[in-house]
C-alpha cells in the first residue's frame, strides 16, 4: 500500500543508537561543545549519556556483546526440528 502524501513515516531509534550518533558528531571540530544541544535534539538527557559514555557502561557493553555472540554461536549449533 503507497503512503498518502503528507504522512509521516516516525522510525524507531534506540537511546543507545543516539548517543553513538552524538558522540560521532561531537568527535568533530565544530560540534566538539554541543552536546547539551544535541541531547535536546535527540530527546535523550546529558546525565544519561555522560553515563553512557563511562568506563563501566563501556565495560559492560562489551560484556554483553561477547555474551551475545557466544549465545549466537551456540544457536547457530543447533539442530533446526
Amino acid at each position: 500500500m503507497a503512503r498518502k502524501a503528507g504522512e509521516e513515516t516516525k522510525i524507531q531509534v534506540s537511546t543507545g543508537q543516539k548517543f553513538e550518533w552524538i558522540q560521532q558528531i561531537t568527535n568533530r571540530p565544530p560540534f566538539k561543545r554541543k552536546v547539551r544541544w544535541l541531547c535536546l535534539l535527540a530527546q535523550v538527557s546529558r546525565s544519561g549519556y555522560y553515563a553512557y559514555l563511562s568506563e563501566q557502561a563501556v565495560f559492560n557493553r562489551q560484556k554483553q556483546q561477547k555474551q551475545d555472540e557466544q549465545a549466537y554461536k551456540i544457536l547457530l549449533r543447533r539442530p533446526v526440528d
